[in-house]
């Protein structure tokens, strides 16, 4: 079995060189020794370069989480094994390891305890003591305690599959609740299980780092609970460990007793200083089992390290001060969510009213690649896919992407295609860039998810970068088997877009800001495999909504499919009928859903009566960026070049200006009135005429009652 030993490592040069001398002696050797520095600033590089080891160099530290996520991502063993810099793994410890593992064949995940050298100060005694206490706790529950991450194994495959990297969003940087979160993900797939034999010596940590590691740990024990993170007997568990409501409550009495003993010392009241007392004595009681642990603990000392009488007498106050931090800790931890949701909502404000901010684009349509895995007949953008190879060069680069997102200032909606998108390796960035320097508060991408494992890591990426962003993956789904295979030319495709939809879902129920919306076209070529399509989607897979849409030819604004009409719209009435009882209805579902029900009726409208509903919003609310940089005013007019933006710094507004686009779009797309029957286009449109609104109130109480045809 080849395990693959990581060592996240910041400023631990004397640490780290014991560790790795101990996981140099092991007599199971390890494959790998990945040692991942986060942007140490002492001699830990050095170390780390004179043993046989692979070294990973962070140049922004970021904490533990994404030091151990990026070893883990380089690792090339069955297992992860991870240990922290300031450990030292006995010589046995990954034999421990690769024997578990080989025993129980149903084991995804183990970790353990801590075992600690003697501190020289109080403090230091009493982070062993703590320590070894939750170990204690821990080890009387080895199915429900979560390994630390610090003395943790896992298989490389379900940790691929059931982490979703969040601790890198809500942990990053802090050092503490982001190996609590990881190994709760995983349990939830895997069996994990905390072994008491499988050990590792601790290095302790004293003077006032002990105090900011409670600081820290009341903040994620916060951020957990405020965010859901885990349930509720995960959280019960650790909280008994550190102590929980007892010790609280034994600081209380604690403070009060010195309260009223000192107000007894001043007013020479011996009913005070009975009271005072008492508070004492109930403060021992309450912390009694943490004190008997506390005693057995000293007891197993070599007697010269024992602590003295001072340090049992100052125990009281330093928990006093602990649960003080721990407090203060979720204090700030809940500060920082009601924060985070406050802004989200002001963001979501300023976006709903930048769509009405006159001369403002609010969606941008940008094709980020040409790049494709597939070769779809049906795809109006095949030409730039046939020949992406020549595109390539003058793809937009991330630092281009960049300066035109700060060109847009705010752009709320941004709808991404190509091209395969999730081709595109720096697609995560891509979107963080736009969420960062333009406010982006909705991101839809479609894709035929045929890449499963880049999907949904990509996916987990943009989330954890982009935590207040709304995301929509919509997932093309054309037929069943091979019928999808021939549609889409790719091989295997109808079951990667299974794998892909699974591994979605999963991602859907840890993310409540990510909709999982299945695209299928409807068209002579599979119209009879219909019914068939939405059971095998209805059976199988979670997912928010799917919608359905005629193929638009190209070069054409309104295609003559007229002879669908009919059966499409039965099918959009039966899925919406039971999407409605059966799905996820939060205001933004039900808001996307009202949009399409408009765009079902007024596509029929368009298309059997060739009607001018309204006018078009195209360069004026919406504008399609192409990968090479060209602007166009939708793809409809994909032929109507606007002009390149890399000729005008990357700013949109300033090719707007010196085009002269409004004017273009009053003589080109007002005065001869285009009408299109792009899916895309008519919602926006919608928008901005006042006798949609009636119909969008009732679309969003009854989304199917509101489709005619």
């Amino acid at each position: 079995m080849k395990i693959s030993v990581i060592v996240p490592c910041f400023n631990a040069a004397a640490e780290l060189e014991l560790c790795l001398a101990a996981l140099r002696r092991q007599s199971h050797k390890a494959h790998e020794i990945i040692v991942v520095d986060d942007a140490s600033t002492d001699e830990s590089v050095r170390v780390a370069k004179e043993f046989d080891v692979t070294l990973l160099r962070r140049t922004k530290n970021a904490g533990a989480a994404t030091a151990r996520a990026e070893g883990a991502a380089q690792a090339a063993g069955e297992v992860l094994a991870f240990i922290d810099a300031d450990c030292i793994a006995p010589e046995n410890w990954i034999e421990k390891i690769a024997t578990a593992f080989r025993d129980s064949p149903e084991l995804g995940g183990l970790g353990g305890p801590y075992t600690h050298e003697t501190g020289t100060t109080w403090l230091g005694t009493l982070c062993a003591l703590e320590e070894s206490y939750v170990h204690h706790v821990f080890s009387s529950h080895p199915d429900e305690a979560i390994p630390p991450g610090g003395n943790c194994a896992f298989l490389k495959r379900v940790w691929d599959s059931g982490r979703s990297g969040r601790e890198l969003s809500f942990f990053g940087g802090m050092g503490s609740g982001e190996d609590s979160l990881v190994g709760y993900e995983l349990r939830q797939i895997a069996k994990i299980q905390f072994n008491p034999d499988l050990v590792v010596q601790h290095h302790v940590r004293e003077g006032r780092g002990y105090f900011r590691r409670h600081f820290n740990r009341g903040i994620s024990r916060s951020t957990i609970w405020c965010n859901r993170l885990s349930d509720v007997s995960e959280s019960n568990l650790t909280l008994e460990a550190f102590g929980g409501w007892s010790l609280l409550g034994s600081g209380i009495f604690f403070l009060a007793g010195l309260g009223t003993t000192l107000a007894a010392l001043a007013f020479s009241s011996l009913a005070l200083l009975l009271l005072g007392g008492a508070c004492f004595l109930a403060q021992a009681l309450t912390a009694k089992t943490f004190y008997r642990f506390g005693r057995a603990y000293a007891s197993d000392m070599p007697l010269s390290n024992r602590p003295g009488l001072g340090f049992w007498l100052a125990l009281p106050s330093l928990l006093l001060a602990r649960s003080l931090f721990w407090a203060a800790g979720a204090a700030e931890g809940g500060r920082r969510y009601l924060v985070f949701h406050l802004l989200r909502a002001w963001n979501i404000l300023c976006s709903i009213l930048h769509f009405w901010r006159p001369g403002r684009i609010s969606k941008l349509f940008y094709f980020v690649t040409s790049q494709c895995n597939a070769r779809c007949e049906f795809c109006f953008n095949l030409d730039n896919v046939v020949d992406w190879k020549n595109r390539k060069p003058t793809e937009l680069s991330l630092e281009e992407v960049t300066r035109i997102a700060q060109g847009f200032g705010r752009l709320p909606y941004l709808t991404l295609s190509g091209g395969e998108p999730f081709l595109r390796a720096d697609l995560p960035e891509v979107i963080h860039a736009f969420h960062r320097h333009a406010k982006t508060q909705w991101v839809t991408i479609p894709t035929n998810a045929a890449l499963t494992k880049r999907t949904v890591r990509s996916v987990a990426n943009i989330l954890n970068a982009c935590p207040g962003l709304f995301l929509t993956i919509q997932i093309s789904l054309d037929s069943m088997g091979e019928d999808h295979d021939r549609s889409r030319k790719i091989s295997g495709g109808f079951v990667k877009m299974g794998e892909t939809l699974e591994g979605l879902s999963r991602l859907r129920t840890k993310y409540k800001n990510l909709r999982v919306q299945i695209a299928t076209c409807y068209d002579d070529f599979n119209v009879h495999r219909m019914d068939e399509i939405t059971t095998y989607l209805q059976e199988n897979f979670d997912y928010d909504q799917q919608m359905f849409y005629l193929i638009r030819d190209t070069r054409v604004r309104i295609t003559d499919d007229i002879h669908l009409l009919d059966g499409y719209f039965k099918k959009v009435r039966e899925t919406e009928a039971y999407e409605a009882g059966t799905h996820r209805q939060s205001l933004w579902h039900r808001a996307v859903r009202a949009l399409h029900t408009m765009v079902y009726t007024d596509i029929a409208v368009i298309k059997s009566e060739k009607k001018f509903l309204r006018p078009c919003h195209a360069i004026q609310k919406f504008v399609t960026l192409y990968d090479d940089g060209q602007i166009t005013p939708c793809e409809i007019l994909e032929y109507t070049e606007l002009g390149n933006i890399r000729e005008y710094d990357y700013d949109f507004y300033k090719l707007k200006k010196e085009r002269e686009l409004k004017e273009f779009h009053k003589r080109e797309i007002l005065e001869k009135k285009c009408n299109c029957d792009w899916n895309c286009a008519v919602p926006i449109n919608s928008l901005y005429d006042p006798t949609t609104v009636p119909r969008a109130l009732k679309a969003l109480v009854t989304p199917q009652t509101a489709i005619k045809r």
